[in-house]
């Protein structure tokens, strides 16, 4: 059974006297434990579409079936209980609040979801477990703003974690990074599809990005231009070791 499965979705908005088509009669299936990229220049409609399968919005026409279920039409409420069960996201700002320390902002997600009521002591538990996988555990006490760009995106991955997510949204995750750095988010994001058997999506405009991901989706003008597995997949964890031995 697909983790996401679309048919006929479509995305229309109306500019002026205009109909665009974001998102056109778009089928689509992606497999559970997928690792996905989506690429395409600005208005090509792959935000609608992430937007659509983040259940962040709701398509104009067609159906989105999430894990089965038909998550197209459903309410805002249901919709947002389904972002905070089933969906991690990480954004390319980061988005953390800076006036919570690190744990605090792990644990957030926590104290919205309506499907587990977690005590105190489960809630740091948990927030420590995931501190750990990306490497903070250090850190955990400490004030976002004393954190790197570097930091702060693992604390956002950490944060999308906590609540046990079927599938991760990644918006642009490195693009605020610089190169080592992003290869240290990307080794995290493939030791979590490849480990835990998270399905991950993410949009990014850079090719070399894009190769990190076992699959590649190229949009334009709405459509889905190739679909097709990355033959030369890069693994972070190599990356990482060139880095270092090239400043030994």
């Amino acid at each position: 059974m697909p983790l996401i499965r679309t048919e006929h979705l479509q995305k229309t908005y109306i500019v002026g006297d205009m109909e665009v088509h974001a998102v056109h009669d778009l089928f689509l299936t992606i497999e559970q434990g997928e690792f996905v990229t989506i690429m395409g220049p600005s208005g090509s409609g792959k935000t609608s579409l992430m937007n659509i399968l983040g259940c962040l919005d709701v398509p104009t026409s067609g159906r989105y079936y999430l894990d089965d279920r038909d998550v197209s039409r459903l309410s805002r409420d249901d919709l947002a209980t389904i972002r905070n069960t089933k969906i991690g996201f990480i954004f390319q700002q980061y988005n953390l609040l800076t006036r919570i320390n690190v744990m605090e902002n792990v644990i957030l997600p926590m104290l919205y979801n309506e499907e587990k009521r977690y005590t105190r002591a489960e809630q740091v538990r948990k927030a420590e477990k995931t501190l750990e996988i990306v490497g903070l555990t250090e850190r955990k006490l400490f004030d976002i703003r004393q954190l790197s760009g570097g930091q702060q995106q693992r604390v956002a991955i950490a944060r999308s974690l906590v609540n046990d997510p079927q599938m991760m949204l990644a918006d642009e995750p490195t693009g605020a990074l610089d190169t080592k750095t992003s290869f240290e988010v990307m080794d995290i994001l493939q030791d979590l599809n490849e480990r835990l058997k998270i399905s991950i999506l993410m949009v990014t405009h850079s090719p070399e990005i894009a190769q990190f991901s076992k699959r590649i989706i190229s949009f334009r003008d709405g459509v889905v231009l190739s679909d097709e597995p990355v033959k030369d997949r890069i693994m972070a964890k190599d990356m990482l070791a060139q880095f270092a031995a090239k400043k030994s």
